[in-house]
Order: structure tokens, then sequence, then C-alpha cells
């Protein structure tokens, strides 16, 4: 193998991580590596020159908008008024079985499916748009642990904001009940 073409299989195996010197010290068929950091900077770099100064007098310039990113999301944030429901109606899943269950509960009741309970706090929905969207606060608790598995709000347009972190079951609200 020639030495050019051994120089050019160690670049490439060394990457980016490392600068190679060929043949220098006592023997010219070992190739040191040293790291990139050990390499001098360039000092061809353009010099720096000081912004103008702006005229005193005059009020400043008000700040250019923001620049549009083509692609990117924007995120508003809206608030709904919501009223309170009497009930909520949620699924329960078991998935092992792939069975599903439909439970209909009343503000601080609670029913048992399987090894779960799950308890209704309460129960919200917006007055705007009623079927839109339902924001429920449940307490689950697995018969096989003492503290409860899951509490806090379930939200039925974005069950996976706040899911249950159940191996077994999912339960998920899908709207509030009505007076």
């Amino acid at each position: 193998m020639t030495r050019a073409l051994m120089l050019a299989l160690a670049c490439c195996a060394a990457g980016a991580a490392a600068a190679q010197t060929a043949g220098t010290g006592t023997n010219p068929d070992v190739i040191q590596m040293q790291p990139l950091n050990a390499l001098k900077p360039q000092d061809n770099l353009a010099p720096v020159t000081p912004a103008p100064q702006q005229d005193q007098t005059q009020p400043p310039a008000a700040p250019a908008p923001p620049a549009t990113v083509p692609g990117a999301t924007t995120t508003t944030t809206t608030t709904d008024q919501v009223a309170e429901a009497p009930g909520v109606v949620v699924r329960w899943l078991d998935k092992i079985s792939g069975e599903t269950v439909d439970l209909t509960l009343k503000r601080g009741e609670s029913k048992t499916q399987g090894r779960i309970t799950v308890t209704l706090g309460d129960c919200r929905y917006p007055i705007s748009d009623p079927a839109s969207n339902a924001y429920a606060y449940l307490t689950i608790h697995d018969s096989l642990v003492t503290d409860p598995i899951f509490e806090g709000w379930m939200i039925a347009s974005s069950p996976a904001l706040n899911p249950l972190d159940s191996a077994r079951y999912d339960v998920w609200v899908l709207h509030c009940t009505m007076p």
C-alpha cells in the first residue's frame, strides 16, 4: 500500500475529530493525531468595524416586526369561558382483552371496571360550544396499588396531553353530560 493511500485511509477513519500530520518525528510511516483544538486559528479574518452612531436628536426607530419563517408554526393562546357539568362520560379500555365500556359518572361518584375505580371530581365544557370539548378532573385507583395511578385533568380533545399511564388499562374523556 502506498504512503498516500495509507494517509487518505487514516483521514477517513479519523473523521472530523482530529487533524493528522504524517512523517514527522523519527519514523516517516507513523501518522500522528492531533486534536482539532490544538490547531491555531487563522489570522486572516476581516476586521470588525463599529456600527455608526445614531443621531441623538431623533427618536429611536421602531423595531422591525419579527421575520416570518416559512413552515414555522405560530402558537396563540385563547381563553374560553367554561361551565360546570353535572357529570361525564369516559371510555374504559382493557388493553389485554380489547373490551371497552363507556362509564357515565356524576360529580363525586365512583365506578369500578376491571381492577380500576374511576372517580369524577369535576367536569367543565366551553360555554360557546358545549359539544367541542370537555375537561374532567378524575382520580383513578388500581386495586393492586395503594396510591392513585392517575389524579388530574383529562381533556377530551387532547387525550395524550395528560393520559393514564397503565400497562393494562386506558381511560379517556368523551364528553360532559349536560344538565
